[in-house]
């Protein structure tokens, strides 16, 4: 999949009319827009996906860093147990 998603993949959704969007350089550090440091406290399904939005959306803008990968990767590891595709130990 790795190889088709720089290679035909890419070219169909060329083709289809998605443009190509350039990977912005990681930064060093970076801060949690206002919103994203504050939707974590909303433990309602909408407001979890909210901030997964948030949270890609700062990486898609200004490019990653570690404390925005640091707040990503845990959401969508719960999100993977919440919807029962989470990988079981020795699979």
């Amino acid at each position: 999949m790795e190889a088709l998603s720089r290679t035909e993949l890419a070219d169909a959704l060329k083709k289809a009319g998605y443009p190509a969007r350039p990977v912005l350089p990681a930064r060093d550090r970076s801060k949690l827009s206002a919103q994203a440091e504050n939707l974590h406290l909303d433990l309602t399904i909408p407001g979890q996906f909210m901030e997964l939005r948030e949270l890609h959306n700062e990486i898609l803008t200004a490019g990653e860093s570690p404390q925005l990968l640091g707040a990503l990767a845990p959401k969508l590891r719960d999100d993977r147990h919440a919807h029962g595709t989470a990988l079981e130990p020795g699979t």
